[in-house]
């Protein structure tokens, strides 16, 4: 599965989920945003978070890497930056934690770790 077509089928399983019905998924895809992660998740106050908060998501399917302007980007948004690594159908990894997912189980990952940023 191309980058393209995992970012597709990962957003609209995002934006149907119950938890994030009320947050902002923006893909940002231009011509002028190299380097900047494939998309961000606004989660605004009265969630159940007491502030509103931003993570920012770049996506990678194997065996792309990120680049150095990418990576340039990951580093200065850290801690609300994330990079989704996909192998194969079954393993993927957030930002290098040495997790396997199934495709259920990662959409589950990020929606917590875009609630809890």
């Amino acid at each position: 599965m191309r980058e393209a077509e995992f970012t597709r089928k990962l957003l609209r399983a995002l934006r149907s989920h119950a938890a994030l019905k009320d947050a902002v998924i923006y893909k940002i895809s231009d011509r002028f945003s190299a380097g900047i992660p494939d998309f961000y998740v606004f989660v605004r106050a009265g969630h159940p978070v007491s502030k509103p908060h931003s993570s920012w998501w770049e996506i990678k399917v194997a065996p792309r890497q990120l680049t150095a302007l990418q990576a340039h980007y990951i580093n200065k948004l850290y801690p609300i930056s994330y990079v989704i690594s996909r192998v194969d159908a079954r393993n993927h990894f957030i930002s290098g934690d040495p997790m396997a997912f199934n495709f259920d189980e990662l959409v589950e990952s990020v929606v917590t770790r875009c609630i809890d940023a």
